[in-house]
């Protein structure tokens, strides 16, 4: 049962309640250029989105606003449109009288002084804010309070930290300002580009809003997600596992693509997501499950990658990450195969069904039918048992026991399956390793990332398996491995390659994102231990990359701020040199490693 919320009218949709989860994206055009903000929405709009989000910078922007509703309804277009602002609150003033929902960023929707009190800052909020709540009301237009972590506001840092509680207490600041005002057409919104910080403060927000007895719709989105791979992986580990606890109103994918790319991924989340029922006490804390040494699977590793190769009349070494025989950083862990094979390299283990296994060869793979405890024995051995069947046998089990266990999903309804399981290990104390597999008949590898992304992402944001395993006859088994690694650095249960942190673009953008994120990705991809953030302006640009090791972003036309951390370091670089400036500070701070030796 999915997590009831009110209802918000948005033009003529509802957003919350029993109503559909709405699918939403935002332009990247430059919101004065009305007819290509009219065309790129409407394109917006046939690709899926039942809401578009158009970026306001300034009162002129907003003023745009009433020409572009005004041609799409001329183009027989009356989708609702939400205006994105950001630093003007008079923006927000002017926008109101023109769209069907205005968004508001509370880290940003007023400048704060340093010196000032935290109730004086209450007090300055409600001056700006309480007018553009009454400009709503009489033009009867929603409302999204929509928090970034990028974003949080100083006040909020200093009070807080760079924590979910700040993040939350920003979003419930002015909550209960609209509480107050009787101002209940809303949306909220947390987001973050690191998925497990924003499910954190989701998770929090829905708890502190129970406590107040709030309800209001919620719209999901990991910010800065990426593109491609990545973009899919993060928004299906972020966002998938919140929609699987029943959590979510309304949802964006933040891709740097084209905005049209969105709404097609938007609707496969939904459809690899079940509205699952929310625990009357989400998980806040995030200790890993204590599991019990087995091999190389502790809770001092990260986990393991498994691959299972039966079945395969043919297969390489280079599908299983190994490059002229030399292993690669997303080389797999295990190899389960019908029997030994002296072929392959001396550094992969192997898994052998006990029918074929011979001992000192590999370790031995059992299933429910053919385990029987003989006797004690300190040799690993792995057993494939089904989370809703072999409930039975996993309750003779103990801890004293040298197994791994490779627990089996299909494709119903596997999220809840997982945590079920690793619910029954929790009750009976079973602290053995889990390697969570699922069995995918994904015909595509856009499918198999979002499906496997969304259904176990969650178990490593949680700390609760040890490993993972996907299995899909469909696709190359090289695909199937790199779709695992990536589910797992997606969760950042382990890193194997340099993450990029992009924004998708808006108005706002100050450079060609796509083209720049991709020049940044071929010059810097083999950087595995960094992470790097490509940002088109500030909005978000700093704060987004709280966890970077290194940025880029949009400082005006043409120039370009590098950063270490949340510091600027070099500012106003021609754009033109700006990558290779980055290398210099990459090396200026040893952190530079050449092609060839990483």
């Amino acid at each position: 049962m999915k997590y009831t919320t009110t209802q918000t009218k948005v033009g003529d949709i509802l957003i919350g309640g029993d109503s559909p989860i709405v699918i939403q994206s935002m332009t990247t055009t430059t919101t004065t250029d009305v007819d290509a903000t009219v065309d790129e929405a409407i394109r917006i709009h046939k690709a899926g989105a039942k809401l578009v989000r158009i970026t306001a910078q300034g009162v002129k922007e907003a003023e745009a606003l009433k020409d572009i509703k005004e041609k799409l309804k001329e183009r027989g277009y009356n989708f609702p449109i939400s205006a994105d602002i950001h630093f003007n609150y008079k923006a927000a003033y002017t926008a109101a009288k023109y769209v069907d929902k205005v968004r508001i960023n509370p880290g940003n929707f007023i400048k704060h002084g340093k010196t000032e009190s935290f109730e004086e800052g209450v007090d300055k909020i409600k001056e700006r804010f309480i007018p553009l709540l009454d400009l709503l009301k009489e033009n009867h237009v929603a409302l999204r309070i929509g928090v970034n972590h990028g974003s949080l506001s100083e006040r909020m840092m200093v009070k807080y930290g760079d924590t979910p509680k700040g993040i939350v207490a920003s979003c419930m600041e002015y909550l209960n300002i609209c509480r107050e005002e009787n101002f209940h057409n809303l949306v909220i919104s947390i987001k973050s580009s690191n998925t497990v910080l924003m499910i954190k403060a989701v998770r929090l927000l829905v708890t502190e809003m129970r406590k107040a007895d709030m309800a209001y719709p919620l719209h999901l989105g990991v910010t800065e997600a990426g593109e491609g791979e990545d973009g899919r992986l993060k928004s299906a580990v972020g966002t998938g596992t919140l929609l699987n606890q029943g959590i979510g109103d309304t949802i964006r994918v933040s891709l740097t693509e084209d905005p049209e790319c969105e709404p097609p991924v938007a609707q496969k989340l939904i459809d690899f997501t079940e509205k699952g029922d929310l625990s009357e006490n989400l998980k806040l804390d995030f200790e890993p499950r204590k599991i019990l040494k087995r091999g190389d699977f502790s809770n001092a590793n990260a986990p393991r990658v498994l691959v299972d190769a039966r079945g395969k009349k043919s297969f390489s070494t280079e599908d299983l990450g190994y490059k002229h025989g030399e292993k690669g950083i997303r080389a797999c862990d295990y190899v389960i195969v019908e029997k030994y094979s002296d072929d392959l390299p001396k550094t992969l283990k192997q898994i052998i069904p006990i029918e074929e296994y011979e001992e000192g060869k590999g370790f031995a793979l059992y299933n429910e039918g053919n385990y029987q405890k003989t006797s004690e024995t300190e040799d690993l051995f792995f057993i494939e048992v089904d989370v809703v069947e072999s409930l039975d046998m996993v309750n003779k089990l103990n801890n004293d026991d040298s197994i791994v266990l490779i627990a089996k999903l299909n494709e119903n309804k596997p999220f809840q399956k997982i945590e079920n399981f690793f619910k029954v290990l929790n009750n009976l104390n079973l602290q053995l390793p889990v390697v969570v597999n699922l069995q995918s008949t994904a015909d595509s590898l856009e499918d198999l990332q979002i499906q496997a992304a969304a259904n176990l992402g969650n178990s490593f944001v949680d700390g609760l398996a040890s490993g993972i395993l996907l299995t899909n006859s469909n696709l190359p088994l090289s695909h199937v491995r790199e779709t695992a690694f990536g589910v797992l650095q997606a969760s950042r249960a382990r890193t194997t390659k340099t993450e990029f942190i992009s924004c998708p673009g808006c108005g706002r953008t100050l450079f060609s994102l796509q083209e720049v994120t991709a020049k940044v990705k071929a010059h810097f991809n083999h950087l595995n231990h960094l992470k790097i953030g490509v940002m088109g302006c500030i909005v978000n640009g700093p704060g987004e990359m709280g966890d970077a090791h290194y940025g880029y972003v949009g400082a005006g036309p043409g120039k370009i701020n590098l950063y270490k951390g949340t510091e600027v370091m070099k500012r106003n670089i021609p754009s033109g040199n700006a990558i290779e400036a980055l290398e210099e500070l990459i090396k200026e701070h040893g952190d530079w490693v050449e092609p060839n030796e990483s």
